[in-house]
């Protein structure tokens, strides 16, 4: 049988502060030409890697 699903618990006070200021650094954040080479060469990895998933297993992943 499955658990009940529990509310989110509510943050207040300085940890709350913290996360919407992280939060909105997350969004507004301008990447540097090396964190976006980096970023674009994690994300080729990935594809890489899942394109061989779908090679080796016929297609199932898509």
């Amino acid at each position: 049988m499955a658990r009940p699903i529990q509310n989110t618990p509510t943050i207040k006070g300085e940890d709350a502060k913290r996360f919407r200021k992280n939060l909105l650094e997350s969004f507004t954040k301008k990447l540097t030409p090396e964190e976006k080479a980096a970023k674009k060469k994690e994300i080729r990895e990935m594809e890489e890697g899942y394109n061989l998933l779908v090679s080796i297993s016929g297609g199932i992943f898509y």
